[in-house]
């Protein structure tokens, strides 16, 4: 990519994106800083009337980060845990994941100016962030993808802390989890396979290479690297990653992304509902046939907004379960996406 040709729109641009994200995490709002990625490069964009380009280097490395984001939970879930609900969480993640292909097929066929694999990738419940860099990387609509995603996270994560609160009023737990500490060989670590990942993903013709291949390596170094190695990126890494993915998506929306996604504002609106409902009625199910309380069952599984979800059951003390149904149905959409990627003609065909 080319870089802009002056520095003053990208000054602005970094200036309101930090104070926006600095804001909405204050304010605790999911996603922060990808929104206000998007909100301060798309304003940029829409007044300038031209789309903003991120130099290639730097969001290659951003969405090398998402990546090695996407396999952290992969490195703190226990096995002897999560053994027992591996059936359940097949079952539940299966089924959320054929609904939301079908709510996919119905939005196709309400807006025929979508792509199918938009609608899909559009619709599928859990990994917003990844979702969006996935989406730039199949060469599909990344713009409405990412507002259709965040619509859902947002609509999800305001409603579970009103779900839990009235069904558990007592008060949560005051204490929680350290966080591990990183040291300098991690943190050098964590940049090598974000920068890695990418080019030998694409070697070995891993779809979506810049996300499946930090994902890939990062497991990979968790599995046979001594505890010294600590392979979560620090807070800061992270929402450097997300606000370059929020750029990247911001800079590049248009009036007509704007326009197309008002039109669907309602059928979106519509499916997300219906999917959380779904949910819902999957956790009536998944409480009674594993004997958990309900609001464990329905953290387990809310479809995404997964930090919301893992705050609110530490907060909680609720046990596995969510880990568990969380983890399998993130690893689902994952494989998903990645069967997308080289098998797009088939969804083409089944859609039409």
């Amino acid at each position: 990519m080319q870089r802009p040709q002056n520095l003053g729109p990208w000054i602005v641009i970094v200036v309101v994106s930090v104070a926006l994200g600095v804001l909405l995490t204050v304010c605790d709002v999911p996603a922060a800083w990808l929104l206000a990625g998007i909100i301060g490069s798309g304003v940029v964009a829409l007044v300038r009337r031209q789309q903003l380009r991120v130099t290639t280097w730097y969001s290659s490395l951003c969405r090398g980060f998402i990546g090695v984001l996407a396999a952290a939970p992969l490195l703190t879930a226990q096995v002897r845990e999560l053994a027992p609900l591996l059936l359940p969480s097949v079952a539940c993640g299966l089924l959320i994941l054929g609904f939301s292909i079908g709510a996919a097929y119905l939005l196709f066929r309400w807006s025929r100016s979508l792509s199918p694999t938009t609608s899909v990738i559009s619709m599928l419940p859990g990994g917003a962030s990844y979702m969006a860099t996935m989406a730039m990387e199949l060469g599909v609509n990344h713009r409405l993808t990412t507002l259709s995603q965040f619509l859902r996270v947002l609509i999800v994560s305001m409603s579970l802390p009103i779900v839990v609160g009235i069904a558990r009023p007592q008060s949560p737990a005051a204490a929680a989890a350290a966080a591990p500490q990183l040291n300098l060989a991690s943190v050098l670590l964590i940049i090598a396979i974000a920068l890695a990942g990418g080019p030998l993903a694409r070697k070995l013709h891993i779809p979506a290479p810049s996300v499946f291949g930090p994902l890939l390596l990062t497991v990979l170094a968790g599995a046979i690297l001594p505890d010294y190695f600590t392979l979560q990126p620090p807070v800061y890494l992270r929402d450097a990653a997300l606000l370059t993915v929020g750029w990247l998506c911001g800079g590049a929306i248009s009036v007509a992304d704007l326009k197309l996604f008002a039109k669907l504002l309602a059928p979106l609106l519509l499916f997300t509902v219906l999917l959380m409902a779904f949910c819902a009625g999957l956790a009536l199910a998944v409480s009674a046939l594993l004997h958990v309380g309900y609001i464990d069952a329905y953290l387990a599984t809310t479809p995404g907004a997964i930090d919301t979800v893992m705050a609110l059951s530490s907060q909680y003390h609720i046990g596995p379960i969510v880990v568990a149904f969380q983890l399998v149905r993130l690893i689902f959409i994952l494989l998903f996406v990645a069967f997308l990627g080289g098998h797009r003609s088939i969804v083409e065909r089944w859609a039409h």
